[in-house]
């Protein structure tokens, strides 16, 4: 697919193609199979995907630069990551709702990771969908010391959460209204914040709501106090013959579950 896009853009933009072998520097990937894992590997990093105790669970590295040195390969990058996947692995195990382990670790969403301090750079979200009202998802992120999510650090609260409207949350609607008070003071885990609930409407006249909640971390102990994020979004057209969530109902769960928010 990527070397389609680069004989459409030489065909359109007069934009010289990638070399044979710089494009499979580029886009070569390994996957190595391990206990109850798989990972992908490719020349800027790799990603895990974990399958125990009936969950399954995703982690990856942070990408490194393109450096654009021959050198900087996916063969390289097994090599160099490979012990540090081996590490998580041998570390992690699947959690009981409310269990705390007994040993030092950060717990995460189902899953502990034991030996870890909480001051390894970490990003962390988990989503659930709700059995009677399929069109609602929920989504909360602890987006950790160094993010680089998107523009959390170039951008006040409230910008940033406009950002999040404009570019990741229903963005299909032609129209997105913040419904009164536009604005609202929040609280997660005892910090204020903002939260913001908002109207989409979409070209065939549908209807759907979304909360939105944001504290900004301190920026100089996140392993404390990280950024934390929250949103009940809604899509009607996953209603699967279910009555869709009514505008007040959805509001009162997003007040709920932030206030519930807190570090434990």
């Amino acid at each position: 697919v990527a070397r389609k896009y680069e004989e459409r853009d030489l065909k359109l933009l007069n934009k010289p193609m990638e070399t044979k072998a710089e494009f499979n520097r580029k886009h070569e990937y390994i996957l190595k199979d391990y206990p109850n894992a798989f990972v992908n590997y490719d020349y800027r990093g790799y990603t895990v995907y974990i399958n125990s105790g009936k969950r399954l669970y995703h982690f990856w590295g942070r990408n490194a630069k393109d450096s654009g040195e021959k050198s900087q390969t996916t063969e390289m990058q097994v090599r160099k990551s490979e012990p540090e996947v081996l590490s998580l692995l041998n570390r992690f195990r699947p959690r009981k709702l409310y269990e705390v382990p007994t040993e030092q670790g950060f717990c995460l969403p189902y899953g502990f990771i034991a030996g870890d301090s909480g001051h390894e750079p970490r990003n962390i979200g988990i989503t659930y969908r709700l059995q009677n009202h399929p069109d609602v998802t929920i989504f909360f992120q602890d987006l950790g010391m160094k993010p680089k999510a998107g523009k959390e650090d170039d951008l006040n609260e409230k910008d940033y959460v406009i950002w999040l409207w404009n570019w990741q949350y229903q963005w299909s609607a032609v129209s997105k209204e913040l419904i009164k008070p536009k604005w609202r003071s929040i609280e997660m885990d005892g910090r204020k914040g903002v939260g913001t609930f908002v109207k989409s409407v979409y070209k065939d006249g549908g209807l759907n709501y979304g909360y939105v909640a944001y504290v900004q971390g301190d920026r100089q102990a996140r392993n404390l106090k990280p950024d934390l994020l929250l949103y009940v979004m809604q899509d009607s057209r996953q209603a699967r013959g279910n009555p869709p969530m009514d505008k007040d109902e959805l509001e009162k769960l997003a007040e709920h579950i932030v206030s519930s928010i807190k570090r434990r």
